[in-house]
Formats: structure tokens, C-alpha cells, sequence
């Protein structure tokens, strides 16, 4: 028997090819022309996503994507007939409803959705008004295609495709299907091992939803998503002895840097009022429009009050929620959802629990559903005694979501007249909620011409309707005598959303991230305290202040924010605010990263907004990673307790 040379070995390979894996490619092509067609559906609505998310999606984040989807789609060639149909065409309404929702979320809280938001998703109903007002005319093409496929799709299978599946058996569909994903597979690991440092950077620290979808196609973010989320909720990770001792010696070096000054307890036994102002941010202060003070009560209250000029919103994805949260608690928000919900259970030192531990009444409210951002139960484990939701407020005058401001002022002016002594009570308002719109023209008072006609004069009129509500409780409170003995905090809870168009009719202009994302805070009822302050500051700090001012000493308490009264000695007095993202944010100086690394960080004056050495930054840039790290670890080990028992034990 003679011997093969390496011809004939080519030769046989080559027949083989031929006979038998050629023709096999080309029925595989044949027999599944609607997974290709599909496939470039999917890959235009990348293209699309891309062009109104304005999120950046380079050749490997596409071929990353359409990976992503082959792998997703590759398991419908399996079957056939109308199962096969019912599943591409609810595939495609699936992908197209995914990315809709993720635009949508986008133009109102700034990044991408997350699975853990699919828990919240009921509230959707709630916020019907912002929804359609997001919505533009583009976003219809995501579904022009599903027409055409319901109409085509069925003659398409059985005249092209049917035929040719019946040629080809289930090992070789098997086969396709494995050789899919191991393509898939082997370029995300190239992906990830050609920018190793990046990937870490963008994956595991994880500060920005969007950054991973930039980096990994907004399909295939979504599927890592998922990951971390069984991951952090299956699979959870008990939080080692080693990072509780990390945490609990951070808490022992910030509370060693902290001095007791001249004005603690200033206003010790004072009734405490919070007041969460919808929406308000600080640009409106001040501000006049043809003549007109947009917020007169607001203006005049800041000159009487501590005012602080420098308070930056540090909100995550879940808005009003997360300023209760941080404001609360001075703790950072979940990075993705509601604390309110994922951590509803967890045990934690709030400004509520600290002040009904030092003999007050603590009561909340807000006239909009109990069950909205889960506020009944959080409010009760946060330490309110007390609360009052829609359901339990007498009828009255109904604006946009639910009872106007100047009729919840009114309602909770007579219920503060009944409360124990000393008290605080926390406010929550609700009309100048986004889309801003639903003011009636009655309500409406400022002259603004044709800024009248806009998305920034809806606002204007909604933020001048609630200074105008705020300003009738006051002169309630004062009639009634409760304010001579309270002690009055006020801030807005976020920014409103406004996009760089709306901001330019009154003339700012953005001319770096996070620029006018400062919301006011004042605090009125001391003389001693009066004063501006420019003192970089955030809603962490609004409760050790207050509590600082009330004379109740916060090493009692596992607080991350700083006091922000007195502080001339205070060490901490000049620390950045975090941000979610990784960005810090000084008086004079801003940090702004967009993924969470120094290398791609960029280092600013804010006066000049010229660029500084990025080296200069460095030792707060890991200091602020430092905190959010402190901040994560509380909330996924739920620590509090455990920090209080370390802390008695020792």
C-alpha cells in the first residue's frame, strides 16, 4: 500500500470541502435566510441606537453586538414553521422595545437601564406624562420594520427557507449553533484581553452604564448586566472580616479629623423641618426673567439663611429616591436602581432614627402613592414614625401627579400644629415634576414671552408655582408660631433634565459635565449661622449638618458626609463631593472622569474651565474612589449593625 504525499492530502481535503462542507455551507445560508435578514435588522437598529442615544459605537462594539444578537437569534433555527416565525418577530419586538426603553430612560436620568430595574418597572404607569413627553418622532423607526416582516415573513419561510431546513439535519444545526457562540465568545475575549487595563477599568469598577455599553454594544451590556446581577443577587458574596475592619478603620480616620466648633447645638430642641423641593435647581435662584424674580421666596429666604452656593446633586439613576436616600442616611446611592428597594431590608443610621433617639417626633410626607419608590416601608425602616401619603389627605386641588403644593402646604401646616414637640418633619414636593407642563394656565405668572412656548419656560413656571406654595406655608408657619422654634432645611432633590438647548433660551451654556447639576440648600432659623457658603458640598452632608446644628454629636453614627457649619478648623471641610461616576467635584476645581479611570479623567478650574495638570488630582481621585467603595460595601453587607457591634465590642 503506497504512502500519501502532502499533494494528494491537500487534494482529498479539498474534495472533501468541495463535495461535502461547501454544499452544506450554502443550504445552511439557504435554509436560514431569515436569521441573516434579521441580523442585519438588528445590526440598522444598532446603527439607530447609536445615532439618537448619542452614545459612540465603534467597528468592535458593532461586530460585538451583532455577535451578541446572532447568539441570541441562533436557537430559532431549530425550529420551524410558525414557531419559528413567533419567535424572530417577538424577538424583534423585544430588541426593539429594549432599546426604546433604554433611550427613554437615557434622555431623562442620564444613562442605560438595568435588569434591577425591571423591579421598579411598575412605577412606569405613574410617570405616563414624562414618557410621552420624551418620546420623538425618530424613535418610531425601531418598528418600521415589523409590518413588513408580518406581511413578508410567512411567504418568506415557506417559498425559501422551509425547503432547504428539511435538507439539513440536527447535528449539522448543532454544529451551526456551536460555531456561533464560539465565534462570539472568542472576540469578546479579544475584545477584553486587547484592552485588558480598559476593560477592568470599565467592567468592574462599573461607574457608568453607558460607558459599558459604548464599550460592548448597548446588546451585549445588557447581557453582562444580567450577569452581574445574578451574581450580586444568587450568588451573592458574604462580605469578608477584612473589608468590614476596611470600613470600619475608615469611619475611625474620618471621625478623627473631626472637631467640635462654637456652634454645635445652636439650635438644640428646635423642631427640624426638611423640605425635598421637586426639580429645584440652583440656576433658578436668583434668576430674573423680563423682570420677574423667578423664585422671590427662595431669594429673600437665602439671605436670611445659611445658603450654600456650591451643593451639588448626587443622584444616581433613581432621581428622587436617591435624594432622599443620601440626604437621609449621608450614604451613597445604589449605582443601579432604588435603594429604596434592592436594600429595603438593610439596617441603617438615617436622620430620622438619630433624631428620634434624642427624644423627637418623626414624621414624613408626601401626597403621591405609599407604594411609589416604596417609600411606606423605607420610611418606616428608615425611622418615621409617621407618614402621610395620597391616601391620607383630605380631597383637594389636584395638579399633574396629585395634590397641588399650595394645598399640600396647607394641609400639613394644620398637621404640624398637632405633632409633639420637638419634631421633624419631612416634606416632599411633588408639582413641578418633569415634564413641567402641568401647570394650568391660571397657575401661571410669570410673563415670558416666547420662552412661554418651551420645555425651560414650563419650568420656570413650575419652579415659580412651588416658591410661590413654599412662601404661603412659611407665612402659615410663622402665623401659627411654629417657626419662631423650628429650624427650616430646604433643597432641591435634583436636576431637572434639562437638555444644553432649553439651558441656552435663558442664556448658560454648558462647558463641561456637570456644570449647572447644583441644586440650592438652605437652612433658616439662626441668626448665628446666616452667611453664604461656598464650601463645596453634596445631599451626604445635609444630615451630619443638621444634626451638628441640633447638638447631636455623629460619632454616635456611621455618616459619610461632612458638617458643613463651623468648620473653619475642621479638617474635612475642604474633602470633594463624589459622584457616582468616579468624578469629584472641589470650590474651585472639578474632576471629571467618564468610566470610572484616572487615565481618562479630565482635571478643570471651574472659573476659567481651562485644564489642569491631571497629576495634582490624583491622591483625591483614589481618595474618592476609596469612598465609593465604602459606600458599596455598606450597602451590599448591610454594615451599619455590624460596624455598631464591632464598635461596642472593641
Amino acid at each position: 500500500m503506497g504512502t500519501l504525499n502532502i499533494k494528494d492530502i491537500s487534494r482529498v481535503m479539498r474534495d472533501r470541502v468541495v463535495q461535502n462542507i461547501v454544499p452544506k455551507a450554502g443550504l445552511l445560508v439557504r435554509a436560514n435566510l431569515d436569521f441573516i435578514i434579521l441580523l442585519i435588522i438588528f445590526f440598522l437598529k444598532f446603527v439607530l441606537f447609536s445615532l439618537l442615544s448619542k452614545i459612540p459605537q465603534y467597528v468592535p462594539a458593532y461586530i460585538l453586538s451583532i455577535l451578541g444578537a446572532a447568539v441570541f437569534l441562533v436557537f430559532g433555527t431549530l425550529l420551524r414553521d410558525r414557531p419559528r416565525i413567533i419567535f424572530y418577530l417577538l424577538a424583534d419586538v423585544f430588541v426593539s422595545l429594549s432599546m426604546l426603553t433604554d433611550i427613554i430612560y437615557l434622555r431623562y436620568f442620564g444613562d442605560v437601564t438595568s435588569v434591577s430595574l425591571v423591579f421598579q418597572a411598575w412605577q412606569v404607569r405613574e410617570v405616563g406624562g414624562s414618557i410621552i413627553a420624551l418620546f420623538n418622532w425618530p424613535d418610531v423607526l425601531f418598528f418600521v420594520d415589523l409590518p413588513l416582516l408580518i406581511y413578508f415573513y410567512p411567504g418568506l419561510i415557506k417559498n425559501k427557507t422551509t425547503p432547504f431546513q428539511q435538507q439539513i439535519g440536527t447535528r449539522v444545526k448543532l454544529l451551526f449553533i456551536f460555531s456561533v457562540m464560539s465565534v462570539a465568545l472568542i472576540c469578546l475575549l479579544v475584545r477584553l484581553e486587547v484592552h485588558n487595563g480598559k476593560a477592568k477599568a470599565i467592567l468592574n469598577a462599573r461607574f457608568s452604564n453607558k460607558m459599558v455599553a459604548e464599550y460592548l454594544g448597548i446588546g451585549n451590556y445588557h447581557l453582562y448586566d444580567m450577569y452581574e446581577f445574578i451574581k450580586k443577587n444568587i450568588a451573592v458574596e458574604e462580605i469578608t472580616p477584612e473589608e468590614l475592619n476596611e470600613v470600619s478603620s475608615w469611619f475611625d480616620k474620618i471621625r478623627k479629623n473631626v472637631s467640635r466648633g462654637q456652634l454645635f447645638g445652636v439650635a438644640e430642641g428646635k423642631n427640624l423641618i426638611l423640605i425635598q423641593v421637586e426639580a429645584l435647581q440652583q440656576f433658578a435662584v436668583n434668576l430674573k426673567v423680563n423682570g420677574q424674580e423667578v423664585t422671590p421666596n427662595i431669594n429673600k429666604l437665602s439671605r436670611e439663611s445659611a445658603y450654600f452656593s456650591n451643593f451639588y446633586d448626587q443622584t444616581y439613576s433613581s432621581g428622587t429616591s436617591d435624594a432622599e436616600f443620601a440626604a437621609l442616611t449621608s450614604l451613597y446611592p445604589a449605582k443601579d436602581g432604588s435603594a429604596y428597594f434592592i436594600y429595603s431590608e438593610n439596617q441603617f443610621d438615617s436622620l430620622p432614627e438619630a433624631l428620634k433617639a434624642n427624644g423627637y417626633y418623626t414624621f414624613s410626607a408626601h401626597a403621591f402613592s405609599r407604594a411609589f419608590w416604596n417609600r411606606a416601608n423605607m420610611h418606616r425602616q428608615l425611622g418615621f414614625q409617621e407618614s402621610m401619603f395620597k391616601r391620607d389627605f383630605a380631597p383637594g386641588e389636584n395638579i399633574g401627579w396629585g395634590l397641588s403644593d399650595e394645598e399640600f402646604f396647607s394641609q400639613i401646616s394644620r398637621k404640624l400644629a398637632e405633632l409633639p414637640q420637638p419634631y421633624f418633619a419631612f416634606l416632599i414636593t411633588l408639582t413641578s415634576h418633569h415634564p413641567y407642563n402641568y401647570l394650568p394656565e391660571e397657575k401661571r405668572e410669570l410673563d415670558l414671552g416666547e420662552l412661554g412656548e418651551t420645555m425651560m419656560g414650563d419650568y420656570l413656571q413650575s419652579i415659580h408655582y412651588a416658591d410661590k406654595a413654599l412662601g404661603e406655608f412659611i407665612e402659615g408657619l410663622e402665623e401659627k408660631g411654629l417657626l419662631k422654634n423650628s429650624i427650616l432645611a430646604i433643597y432641591g432633590d435634583h436636576d431637572a433634565a434639562l437638555p444644553d438647548e432649553e439651558l441656552g433660551r435663558i442664556g448658560l451654556k454648558r462647558e463641561y459635565k456637570r456644570q449647572y447639576d447644583k441644586v440650592p440648600f438652605l437652612i433658616f432659623g439662626s441668626e448665628r449661622i446666616k452667611g453664604t457658603y461656598d464650601i463645596a458640598a453634596g445631599h451626604l452632608d445635609i444630615t451630619p449638618t443638621l444634626i451638628y446644628l441640633l447638638g447631636i454629636p455623629r460619632e454616635n453614627f456611621y455618616f459619610m458626609g461632612k458638617r458643613l457649619i463651623d468648620n473653619n478648623k475642621n479638617r474635612n471641610k475642604n474633602r470633594p463631593v463624589v459622584f457616582g461616576t468616579g468624578s469629584f467635584v472641589e470650590k474651585d476645581r472639578i474632576f471629571i472622569t467618564p468610566d470610572g479611570s484616572f487615565e481618562n479623567g479630565t482635571y478643570l478650574d471651574k472659573r476659567t474651565f481651562g485644564r489642569l495638570d491631571k497629576a495634582d488630582a490624583k491622591n483625591k481621585y483614589l481618595d474618592a474612589q476609596e469612598r465609593l467603595k465604602i459606600g458599596r460595601l455598606i450597602l451590599e453587607g448591610d454594615l451599619v449593625p455590624l460596624l455598631h457591634r464591632k464598635n461596642t465590642n472593641s
